[in-house]
Order: C-alpha cells, then sequence, then structure tokens
C-alpha cells in the first residue's frame, strides 16, 4: 500500500473539515485506493487556540518551512483563504 503524506495550510473551518473527513475516512479511502493518507503536519497562526476539529495538537505548528522542507510529506493543500500569505506559501 503506498502512503502519501499530506501537509495542511490553515485549520480553520475548511482546514478542520478536511483533516476530520480524511481521519473518518481512512480506512474506506486505504481499502479503495489502495493508499494510506496521513496528515503530517498542520500550519497555523496560534499552536494554543482551542480547535473544533479532531485535529491532535502534536501536528500544529506556526513554522511554515516546517511543511515544505519535510522531505516526506508529498501533499501540500492550502486552506487558508484569501490573497496573502496564501499566494507567498504556494508559490514557494
Amino acid at each position: 500500500m503506498q502512503k502519501v503524506s499530506i501537509g495542511f495550510l490553515g485549520c480553520g473551518f475548511v482546514g478542520g473539515g478536511a483533516y476530520d473527513i480524511i481521519q473518518q475516512n481512512k480506512k474506506e479511502i486505504a481499502e479503495r485506493e489502495s493508499i494510506e493518507l496521513n496528515v503530517k503536519k498542520v500550519l497555523v497562526r496560534d499552536v494554543n487556540k482551542t480547535r473544533s476539529t479532531m485535529c491532535p495538537k502534536e501536528l500544529l505548528t506556526d513554522d511554515f518551512f516546517s511543511i515544505v522542507n519535510d522531505p516526506e510529506i508529498q501533499i501540500v493543500a492550502e486552506f487558508i483563504g484569501g490573497i496573502e500569505p496564501a499566494r507567498t506559501y504556494i508559490l514557494a
């Protein structure tokens, strides 16, 4: 089975929802697609903020470069919204 590590940029309403959907459907995705999805890191502005998502606090980071420079992360998904800093992050 292929393992795919993902870095999330943002964990608000959309990013948090995407994280929860991946977690809730992880087994079904693995069985159907032969892919094991793993959200490895999640970029947020404030790692201490209370969130409604299932995302564990140990995945949270406020360091963008820890995501884009991680050789294990194959996909970076942007859920920040707006133009900046999302544009700068995507170009990086």
